[in-house]
């Protein structure tokens, strides 16, 4: 039970799935530490380049933009304008 819980909670700090629920997550995190910046891991384990290419691309046509650009994202446009 202990080690269940353990590997829940490393789970629940990772970024994953589709881009709407990338975004929760991270606006998420971002409310609860006041993080300014964003480091993503795209490639687990053996994972086909092909997977981690795509994963990137995905994350950078969908979610990069709104990160950069949105109001829910504030840290992100005063940083750009600095």
């Amino acid at each position: 039970a202990v080690m269940a819980k353990a590997v829940e909670f490393f789970v629940s700090l990772h970024v994953t799935g589709t881009p709407p629920q990338c975004l929760a997550k991270i606006a998420e995190i971002k409310t609860k530490t006041g993080i300014t910046h964003f480091v993503g891991q795209f490639s687990y384990g053996g994972m086909p380049y092909a997977q981690c290419e795509r994963n990137m691309r995905l994350f950078a046509e969908k979610v990069r933009p709104v990160l950069q650009d949105e109001a829910s994202f504030p840290s992100a446009q005063a940083e750009a304008r600095a």
